[in-house]
């Protein structure tokens, strides 16, 4: 199974669900592997595919073992969320989250790059 089947299928599940707005599952699913194909010539799919130039499954496993991403995890600016049942702990890690997204922030608006 290749991710463009799998983003297929993905896509096809959300138009079910009402996700995403009747006839525009082409224009999702081509951008969602657009996004896939422009990693992937950054290096993030790893090494170079058929002539095809489609992602595959395994370079995407591969991408997610490297990154060590496993299932259930939540991201916020592709920073991982806390994984914790303890809500006490899970908001302090979230704070921190948030604190450093804002000084980030505050420092690009600073250097004027914002």
């Amino acid at each position: 199974l290749s991710v463009g089947n799998y983003i297929g299928m993905h896509v096809a599940l959300l138009a079910a669900m009402n996700v995403i707005g009747s006839g525009r599952e082409d224009l999702v699913q081509k951008e969602m592997e657009d996004l896939l194909k422009a990693g992937e010539s950054e290096g993030l799919g790893g090494k170079a595919n058929d002539s095809k130039k489609e992602p595959k499954y395994e370079n995407a496993v591969q991408f997610a073992l490297d990154k060590m991403i496993h299932p259930g995890m939540s991201f916020l600016n592709g920073i991982p969320l806390p994984e914790s049942n303890d809500m006490r702990s899970f908001g302090m890690g979230v704070n921190d989250i948030l604190q450093y997204e804002q000084r980030h922030i505050m420092e690009l608006a600073m250097k004027g790059e914002i």
